[in-house]
């Protein structure tokens, strides 16, 4: 017997009892590794007690006479389907709990679904949304703006459902069938002045204010930068060497110095952080989630607050923090390679590649002036 995977789906391959050459192909119903290996092995156990059934009425007459509960117990296993299933009853408001249990996903795609739910019904059946419904609740809610939210939230609620598909009985997800839209115009940002840079670090709450000294030094987004932790940093080699989650899919990885500001900064405000403790983590309230788009909304607000203004080049958010560093290096003679490493590239040769990388930008760290 074998265990297969067609369209996200395990199936067992295996030849048909009594036959020498005919092959069966059975679905065990389900997207998941582990359940699959273990109905794998449930329904193997069955064939095995099928075969020995066999084996015995064919050389021990009277067998079944003897021994009824064998018999009883056999009849019990090979009855029992291989996976519960609550076939075409499962409702919306249900979905997100089993989804999780496969995969793990963020804040903002979460609250996608669960403003789905809100809107099409918690007791509405995952069956009951089509393609052409899926496609009306896209264009009814995230029509406005330039096309990337509704991108986003196709993306949000196909992942939740794929996660369910055997659950629901369907073989694929209403929104797979939806094709992205075209952005039409991207967001610009503008860099940030060291001025503006300084003027915001002076009002921004603790969290918001080691986020934007890790930006301002490395160049790392937002969502990067409230995940660093003490233990990544290398303070031998005085790098800091982490893969991006936004380019994760491609991996990808960054390499960035640790320059004598931000350690400076870091040892003076983040002593008492655990060495497995995000920095930013370590200001939040206790049980609070992680929400990127919160914390942008607020960089965001201290931003017209200070009224530093949006330009014809892009506007003024943390987003920007990753522009002006970029500038700042490009000012101190970073560029070409060194700049990719620290900005981010293709993982290819990653061997030889991480090791030029973290060589170079550890000797710009410890000459930096």
């Amino acid at each position: 017997m074998a265990l297969l995977k067609r369209n996200n789906i395990y199936y067992a391959y295996f030849r048909k009892p009594g036959s020498k050459t005919q092959r069966i192909v059975k679905s065990l119903g389900t997207t998941d590794r582990a359940t699959a290996e273990i109905a794998h092995a449930t329904l193997k156990n069955r064939l095995a007690l099928k075969r020995t059934a066999r084996i015995l009425s064919r050389n021990v007459p009277g067998f079944v006479d003897e021994r009824p509960d064998f018999v009883e117990k056999l009849t019990q296993l090979t009855a029992a389907p291989v996976v519960e299933d609550s076939g075409s009853l499962l409702t919306l408001g249900a979905m997100e709990s089993i989804a999780i249990t496969r995969k793990s996903f963020s804040t903002t795609t979460r609250n996608y679904w669960r403003r789905f739910v809100e809107r099409e019904g918690a007791e509405t059946l995952a069956a009951e949304i089509t393609p052409q419904r899926a496609l009306r609740y896209l264009d009814k809610y995230y029509s406005g703006g330039n096309g990337k939210n509704w991108n986003n939230a196709k993306s949000a609620l196909n992942g939740i459902y794929k996660c369910c598909l055997v659950q629901a009985q369907l073989n694929v997800s209403p929104f797979s069938p939806i094709n992205q839209k075209r952005v039409e115009a991207v967001e610009h940002y503008r860099n940030l002045t060291d001025e503006e840079i300084d003027r915001l670090l002076a009002v921004l709450p603790a969290p918001l204010k080691v986020m934007t000294m890790l930006s301002r030094y490395t160049s790392l987004r937002l969502k990067d930068c409230a995940r660093i932790t003490p233990s990544m940093l290398d303070r031998e080699k005085l790098v800091l060497v982490i893969d991006p989650g936004k380019n994760k899919r491609f991996d990808e990885w960054v390499c960035c110095p640790l320059l004598p500001p931000l350690l400076n900064f870091l040892d003076k405000h983040c002593r008492r952080c655990r060495p497995d403790e995000a920095y930013a983590q370590s200001f939040w309230k206790r049980g609070e989630e992680w929400d990127d788009a919160k914390y942008s909304r607020q960089f965001r607000k201290y931003v017209r607050q200070l009224e530093i203004p949006d330009t014809e080049s892009g506007k003024a958010s943390f987003h920007s923090l990753r522009g002006s560093a970029i500038t700042f290096f490009k000012e101190h003679g970073v560029n070409g390679p060194m700049l990719s490493d620290i900005t981010g590239h293709d993982a290819s040769n990653v061997e030889k590649i991480y090791a030029r990388a973290v060589k170079n930008i550890s000797d710009l760290a410890r000459n930096w002036r």
